[in-house]
């Protein structure tokens, strides 16, 4: 009679299995957390809940301390992206701030939210736009054709800075003109660039003519040495978050430089 394994055996097995189980679980309790902390990364960047004023507080649509001065920004990607610092930078700068930041608008595409923020009487609009503007034209097919459609975005243009001219301060964030990919661009580059570089020009121009309220801040010249700020496309910042940085610099300053009074 061929002899029976004794049962002994897999209640030993059962148990030794169990007990390495329970090892288990108990390692990963402490091994866990330290491994979702390494995987992701606290960012160091300070909170705009972290405002230094301890009245800061969301009244409508702005951040900031109650009864500070009125900070409205309309723009498209590049101030979707900067948006977050520049609220912080103006907020530690005094002032109240609604950004709004729509990716690959034209002034065209924003004019509703412009208008909807002048309803705000604020006492700085930034308008953060062109880009896709200058974008728009350069896929034209020939330099005549070009020109005549970025005529027709300055255009659009001219009617947001009509629409402002009763802010005390209005500052135009213009467009980059060393993009190095513009894959919509039928001239490439090059194309979108000199197209770019008209519409800083033609908006230097009639600032001070036509609209003395209206302050130029020139991104182009402001960024042409800080290449590393940038994606490949030479317009987008990267994730090193120093473009997103330079941008709120840019803004920051030039606004601390309004007459909003």
């Amino acid at each position: 009679m061929p002899h029976r394994p004794h049962r002994q055996f897999s209640r030993t097995s059962t148990t030794g299995r169990i007990a390495f189980g329970l090892v288990m679980a108990a390692l990963l309790l402490v091994v866990a957390p330290t491994v979702v902390r390494a995987a992701v990364k606290p960012s160091t960047a300070p909170s705009v809940r972290d405002s230094p004023d301890a009245a800061a507080r969301t009244k409508g649509a702005y951040l900031g301390a109650a009864g500070a001065p009125k900070v409205a920004l309309v723009g498209d990607s590049l101030l979707f992206g900067a948006g977050w610092w520049t609220t912080h930078d103006l907020n530690q700068s005094g002032y109240q701030v609604w950004t709004d930041g729509d990716i690959g608008k034209t002034v065209a595409d924003r004019k509703p939210k412009l208008l909807e923020m002048l309803a705000s009487k604020p006492d700085v609009l930034v308008i953060e736009l062109g880009t896709n503007d200058t974008g728009h034209a350069a896929r034209e097919a020939t330099p005549a054709q070009r020109d005549e459609a970025l005529a027709r975005e300055l255009d659009v243009a001219r009617t947001a800075l009509d629409a402002a001219r009763d802010v005390p301060c209005v500052v135009w964030v213009t467009p980059s003109a060393h993009v190095t990919q513009a894959v919509d661009a039928v001239g490439g580059a090059d194309a979108h660039n000199r197209l770019a570089a008209k519409y800083t020009a033609a908006i230097n121009d009639v600032a001070p003519r036509d609209h003395p309220n209206v302050t130029v801040a020139d991104w182009s010249t402001w960024s042409a040495s800080h290449p590393a700020w940038f994606d490949a496309d030479g317009i987008h910042s990267n994730g090193a978050e120093a473009g997103q940085r330079g941008m709120a610099d840019l803004i920051t300053q030039t606004v601390r430089h309004c007459r909003t009074v």
